[in-house]
């Protein structure tokens, strides 16, 4: 059961700590590279795909859990650049 959490918890944490880092080191110079770690989404848009394309017994199985993995993602890059975004608006007052 423990595995099933660690499929949500690993990619949001994972997205977090890097954008947190990323929002960190690029405070005046580099802001675009804050947008790096949205490339990590190619990986579950592949893996929905994969496992549509290959129509096997529990394929819709598959989508949903590579579709929680982006959503895992997605969260944790918001919240990191929420977080970020929070404290460089502290570092200025």
């Amino acid at each position: 059961m423990w595995e099933l959490l660690l499929l949500f918890w690993g990619p949001l944490l994972a997205a977090f700590g890097t954008e947190v880092l990323l929002c960190r080191l690029t405070r005046r110079r580099g802001q675009v590279l804050r947008l790096l770690p949205v490339c990590a989404m190619v990986l579950p848009a592949y893996g929905i795909w994969d496992a549509w394309a290959a129509q096997s017994f529990f394929w819709e199985l598959g989508v949903l859990l590579w579709v929680g993995i982006g959503a895992a993602i997605l969260l944790g890059l918001l919240a990191g650049w929420l977080l970020g975004r929070r404290n460089r608006k502290e570092d200025r007052t």
